[in-house]
């Protein structure tokens, strides 16, 4: 789910600021700032000063091709209506991408977890830029996953729920962003080389 690599000038088609699916959330005009080292979404005024700009809903990717994120997660289109998003800060450029589902009901599967009245905001998909993932020089420190994430909270319609690509996004959930964690009615908490297996649903309480 995370993944990454060097930012873009003008990464997103830009439009007029739009009412994201009647929620009343212009999101574009907002920052977020987080400290260096704080966890689980600390807001505090120091460094990253994340600005999201999101698009939809619909169901063309509005990204231009950038080095540092897969073009294959970023271009053409889905079959659903879902919104697009870019995180963007000052001193780096486009640091992180994101995809979302608005009122989503996915969690059937999942025997502890209760489905919202009215859905959820998925996190269907969050890349951070190659150079500025947590396993690079120059982005050990900045968390950008996290800042994007409480980014995220502080501007879309909660609750939310993401469900994890592998053991690697279990971690970034469960550790980093401190989320619920449930097991799949099916294969609870098991995951095996090449296997699809069901994903991990992590939730917010």
């Amino acid at each position: 789910m995370l993944s990454g690599g060097a930012a873009s000038s003008s990464p997103v088609r830009r439009g007029p600021a739009r009412d994201v699916a009647g929620t009343g959330v212009i999101p574009r005009d907002h920052s977020t700032r987080l400290r260096p080292g704080s966890s689980r979404g600390t807001l505090t005024p120091v460094v990253l000063d994340l600005r999201l700009t999101c698009s939809g809903p619909g169901r063309e990717r509005p990204f231009r091709d950038a080095a540092g994120f897969n073009r294959h997660w970023w271009s053409g289109t889905v079959t659903d209506s879902r919104v697009w998003c870019s995180l963007e800060d000052p001193g780096h450029g486009e640091v992180a991408r994101a995809e979302l589902r608005l009122n989503s009901d996915v969690g059937v599967a999942y025997p502890t977890y209760a489905i919202p009245y009215g859905g959820a905001t998925e996190i269907l998909l969050l890349q951070v830029r190659d150079d500025l993932t947590s396993r690079s020089l120059s982005g050990r420190g900045l968390r950008v996953g996290e800042a994007s994430v409480a980014r995220i909270r502080e501007t879309m319609p909660g609750p939310f729920v993401a469900l994890s690509r592998g053991p690697d996004t279990d971690g970034f959930w469960r550790r980093q962003i401190g989320w619920q964690e449930h097991d799949h009615a099916d294969r609870p908490g098991q995951w095996e080389h090449d296997a699809m297996l069901p994903m991990q649903l992590f939730a917010a309480e």
